[in-house]
């Protein structure tokens, strides 16, 4: 009886060190999975550290730096660059254009992408082949959809031309080489390559949308005006700013759609930051200055996506 009694009392103790070890050695391992993830990132994180934080960083030092490939005597300029930028007129008429440019196309693309959206989202025959269209333009290279579109505005053999002269139009519009023609153009040449991409998010955040709401309000009777308002935009709001937020940041930065339509022209017409920042770095090789400038639009695009965080996403404006 006591042989049997001091068994079953050593089977109890080491039945209850049994969860104790069992806790340590998950403890344990979950360690070495934490050390062993770590060593698997660590070139990643190096990679995207050399990719991205190294020029960051030196772009910041250039930018305070009298920096001049064909100037030998290249020195420190402290705040020089950026106290060239406020006296440099052609900066601030880029500056403009960069937000002018960057409202207007976001929305334009983003009114035509919900329409364009909204008429894939409903039953019609070829509905397959219309929503396959919608890639086409994203597809495309952004320089080579801007060249064959320059060519499509030429006054002389252009398409827009020839189809405005056949409808009666007694004489042809030079698009490029007016400033408020070039800014016209170079929007519907945005608004035409983007609204794919706006269209493709929106359509994903309509099929979302239950059925049985818009069975609901058909019920109750709401036209589809109604419908619209009252049950889509609200349930869209997330997907409409997910959009506004995507395309705002890449407007900001637009250089391939200005510079294979109007490098910029008719003379400061369509120039914007990007593009200014390349003729000066790149083309007069003022890397100093250049790095200022592009100092000056990284500032601005953290603002704006500051502004989308703050005003935008509250939890009330996401109904």
């Amino acid at each position: 009886m006591s042989q049997a009694v001091e068994a079953t009392g050593r089977r109890r103790r080491q039945g209850g060190l049994r969860p104790s070890l069992r806790t340590k050695r998950s403890r344990s391992l979950s360690s070495q999975e934490r050390r062993f993830a770590f060593w698997l990132l660590l070139p990643t994180l190096v990679g995207l550290s050399a990719i991205l934080l190294y020029p960051s960083i030196q772009t910041i030092l250039w930018s305070f730096q009298h920096y001049i490939l064909t100037d030998p005597l290249n020195h420190s300029y402290g705040l020089g660059n950026y106290r060239q930028l406020i006296h440099d007129h052609i900066f601030w008429m880029a500056l403009r254009f960069t937000i002018f440019y960057a409202v207007l196309s976001v929305i334009g693309q983003t009114l035509v992408g919900l329409g364009v959206a909204v008429m894939a989202n409903r039953e019609f025959k070829g509905r397959g082949i219309f929503r396959a269209a919608l890639l086409f333009p994203w597809m495309m290279p952004t320089v080579i959809t801007a060249v064959v579109w320059r060519f499509m505005y030429d006054p002389n053999y252009g398409l827009f031309n020839g189809v405005l002269q056949r409808l009666g139009l007694p004489h042809a519009f030079v698009w490029l080489g007016t400033p408020t023609l070039a800014v016209i153009a170079l929007f519907l040449l945005a608004i035409w390559k983007v609204n794919s991409f706006a269209a493709l998010v929106f359509l994903a955040g309509l099929q979302s949308i239950p059925a049985s709401v818009y069975e609901a309000a058909d019920v109750d009777g709401a036209n589809p005006w109604q419908r619209f308002w009252r049950i889509t935009m609200p349930m869209l709001k997330p997907t409409i700013l997910v959009v506004l937020v995507l395309r705002t940041v890449e407007a900001l930065q637009a250089f391939d759609i200005i510079y294979g339509l109007t490098l910029g022209g008719p003379g400061y017409s369509t120039l914007n930051l990007p593009l200014y920042l390349y003729q000066q770095s790149i083309q007069g090789l003022n890397f100093g200055y250049g790095s200022a400038m592009g100092v000056v639009l990284a500032i601005m695009i953290a603002l704006f996506a500051l502004l989308y965080m703050k005003v935008l996403y509250r939890p009330d404006s996401l109904g």
